[in-house]
């Protein structure tokens, strides 16, 4: 994995670069093209697209959160289809689902990019804010029922298909991907 790495800080450059050499990334000049970059301004941490668009990334950064960013816009930039189970596969470009026999599901953007998000969280649960923030870009606090009700949506467009691609599980406002 590659990642251009720019900082405003020597300090902050040098931890960085020994956290990210842990996760097994490369850190490129910074005129490599259609890689993350990881750019500190003004103590201020934020996680770049290959459009350049910014994910500002809350502090204290924590390692694993930022190797999930990190894979999830990797993911997202190369298009690259997620397997799921019984040889369904998401293919985010195309927002639908491909199954095994040559079906084609569509999913809204939406349902795809919530459908993304667990399979990257996959094997473990996301929480209810981390997906209304990586889908809506919400922030904080927001009571809102568009994420239940695209789990609801999206679980019966799961449950039509034969065999399922996989399954949603929902514990203590946590969801979790469940592949057979």
């Amino acid at each position: 994995m590659r990642l251009i790495l720019s900082s405003d800080s020597v300090t902050i450059g040098r931890t960085l670069s020994d956290l990210l050499a842990l996760m097994g990334c490369e850190i490129a000049s910074a005129d490599a093209q259609g890689m993350p970059a990881l750019r500190c301004h003004n103590g201020t941490l934020a996680l770049h697209n290959a459009q350049g668009e910014a994910q500002k990334l809350e502090q204290p950064v924590r390692l694993d959160a930022l190797a999930q960013r990190i894979r999830q816009l990797q993911s997202s930039a190369k298009g690259a289809p997620l397997a799921l189970a019984h040889g369904w596969r998401i293919e985010p470009m195309a927002r639908m689902l491909q199954g095994p026999n040559g079906q084609h599901v569509p999913l809204t953007e939406k349902e795809c990019l919530l459908l993304s998000a667990l399979h990257t969280a996959h094997p473990s649960s996301a929480t209810r804010e981390q997906l209304l923030k990586d889908v809506w870009a919400y922030e904080g606090n927001i009571e809102t029922h568009t994420l239940e009700t695209h789990i609801y949506r999206l679980r019966s467009k799961l449950s039509a298909l034969t065999p399922p691609p996989c399954d949603m599980m929902t514990s203590d406002a946590t969801y979790r991907l469940v592949l057979e």
